[in-house]
């Protein structure tokens, strides 16, 4: 069900299965690890028993962090005798394949009710085990990616309200500091809407300076991230999420800037030049 399929080498059979049989099948990073070369008819120790390698798994490479190869297959017998303790569960998992597609949830329900008969269990609400499907697996992987997108989007809404407050604190600051220019600036026939159309600007200019940056930091730390931390899959950075973050960091900038905009606009040239 797997798909393994043998590099060289056997798997085992049914006899040895029986009969609690010392043999053993690896993977290819197993294989390169511990033996090297042509591990057929060697020995490896697994929980200080020997166990035969009989066969080798054909490479398949890694599933995201997974490495499909460091595995070690044995007969279930064998694995009870030799190498779990008898207080570990006898069996862990255990995969079942449909005839096809559409006969998925009828094999759920067949399952379900055959395990709820061998484990003597009359209320499927208290039942000891869990039958999923890979529908059902797709869709919980479904919704922890909505959770973490809506977590990552509510991160990203405080950092951009933390810029904003940011840029209107410069701003509010830059008023204060500048009241002589704003109030010179009126006394030689500034309107209002000349200082507004000032403090927007500088506003607008702070807020897509910083969006540059902070794309420009985006992509260089999920590159550096990529190169070191090869285990994990690589970060990605959607053009989609770029051309929406652009225009909201634009726009958390003009907002942040209004307030200080018309408080600069409001003061009065007399007023101005006398508070200096």
């Amino acid at each position: 069900m797997r798909g393994y399929s043998l590099s060289y080498g056997r798997f085992f059979n049914g006899a040895e299965t029986g009969s609690a049989a010392s043999v053993v099948v690896l993977g290819k990073t197993v294989v390169d690890n511990l033996v090297g070369g042509n591990p057929i008819g060697q020995f490896v120790r697994i929980n200080n028993h020997p166990f035969k390698v009989i066969g080798v798994f054909a490479a398949r490479g890694f599933s995201g962090s997974f490495d499909q190869d460091d595995l070690a297959v044995m007969p279930l017998n064998s694995l009870w005798a030799d190498v779990l303790p008898s207080s570990a569960p006898r069996i862990d998992q255990v995969l079942v394949q449909a005839s096809n597609p559409g006969a998925t949830d009828l094999v759920k329900a067949q399952v379900t009710n055959t395990l709820l008969q061998r484990h003597r269990i009359l209320n499927p609400a208290l039942a000891d085990f869990q039958v999923r499907t890979q529908r059902d697996l797709v869709a919980s992987a479904e919704r922890t990616g909505t959770l973490m997108q809506w977590m990552l989007g509510l991160i990203a809404a405080i950092a951009l309200l933390t810029g904003g407050i940011g840029i209107a604190s410069l701003l509010l600051g830059s008023v204060s500091e500048r009241t002589y220019e704003i109030g010179i600036r009126r006394a030689v026939g500034a309107s209002r809407g000349d200082i507004i159309a000032q403090f927007m600007l500088e506003s607008l200019l702070l807020a897509v300076v910083g969006g540059v940056v902070g794309i420009a930091l985006g992509v260089g730390v999920a590159s550096f991230f990529a190169q070191i931390v090869t285990d994990l899959p690589a970060p990605m950075i959607s053009a989609t999420a770029v051309s929406v973050a652009a225009p909201f960091a634009v726009v958390v900038g003009v907002v942040a800037g209004i307030h200080a905009a018309l408080r600069a606009a409001r003061l009065q040239p007399v007023d101005a030049v006398r508070r200096l």
